[in-house]
């Protein structure tokens, strides 16, 4: 069997720090924890806490991810 490029723990740390630094740059009065427990439920549907994730959890997240990977990873396109 053929090793991926990342894990899923290190892919979902690259999704996690794209999308820190854009709202920390934008919005740097959110509180982190908050801001995660929100962007999660926003694109899962479910509650989830940041720190404290099973793998299950990572999968759903990262289809989801996944699937906003565009417009994370360039900005200059509209998001509607």
């Amino acid at each position: 069997m053929e090793d991926s490029f990342m894990s899923k723990t290190q892919e979902l740390s690259l999704y996690i720090n794209t999308v820190e630094v854009f709202f920390k740059r934008n919005f740097p009065q959110l509180d982190k924890d908050k801001f995660w427990a929100w962007f999660l439920k926003m694109i899962t549907g479910r509650e989830y806490d940041i720190n404290n994730l099973a793998n299950e959890d990572m999968d759903e997240i990262l289809v989801k991810l996944r699937e906003w990977e565009g417009l994370l990873f360039a900005p200059e396109k509209d998001l509607f």
